[in-house]
């Protein structure tokens, strides 16, 4: 599975381009929303390895470029802020677990 999504997350990465379609882009925000709102996600979210690169680095700067593209477009601002947010509460606790100093937290 960890594959697979990494594919269809790179798929998605290489066609955010200045040139993509509004209708192409708000396709894949609806997609990236169905991942991260899976019940396996958190888990996913807080691992290490490439599951975790998911989630901590992939599907985030995959949602910037969105950002960067389309940013006075409603109709995929609309689908992407609830994607941010979403993706913010995933890391949360694998980001403060990782700064310096602190104790590893209980597992979900």
């Amino acid at each position: 599975r960890c594959d697979f999504l990494r594919l269809i997350i790179g798929n998605m990465a290489a066609e955010a381009e200045p040139d993509l379609p509004v209708e192409r882009a708000m396709l894949y925000l609806r997609c990236i929303q169905r991942i991260v709102s899976q019940p396996t996600a958190r888990r996913w979210a807080a691992a290490e390895g490439r599951q975790g690169h998911i989630f901590q680095n992939d599907i985030p700067l995959l949602l910037l470029s969105f950002c960067k593209l389309f940013s006075t477009s409603l109709p995929v601002l609309s689908l992407l802020l609830p994607a941010v947010n979403r993706m913010c509460w995933l890391v949360i606790d694998f980001w403060a677990d990782a700064a310096p100093g602190r104790r590893s937290a209980a597992p979900c």
